[in-house]
């Protein structure tokens, strides 16, 4: 299926999806241009990849949204996670967003 990328250029497309560890994000898998048969993935904000894309409503209309914006108080750390004990978060809802 031909999709607009980030870059506004029209592409083929293999797959599309809603990645289940990047909620927010849309998934593309397209075919490797200098090697054949091999796959590699891109992935979108939601928001932008409508814009470009306004006909792929329907594969994100039952898919978990990003919220903009929440307050907590970090309870527990390491090096690439944070926790708040009194949120119930999704785990990666905020993936790729300035904490």
């Amino acid at each position: 299926m031909k999709i607009i990328d980030i870059n506004g250029s029209s592409r083929e497309c293999e797959e599309l999806s809603i990645d289940p560890h990047f909620p927010g994000y849309v998934k593309a898998n397209f075919e490797s241009k200098n090697r054949k048969g091999h796959i590699h993935s891109e992935w979108y904000p939601i928001k932008e990849f409508l814009l470009k894309n306004p006909n792929k409503k329907e594969l994100i209309k039952n898919n978990k949204t990003i919220p903009e914006e929440d307050l907590g108080i970090v309870s527990l750390a390491f090096s690439i996670t944070v926790h708040d004990k009194t949120k119930n978060w999704d785990t990666n809802i905020f993936a790729g967003r300035q904490l």
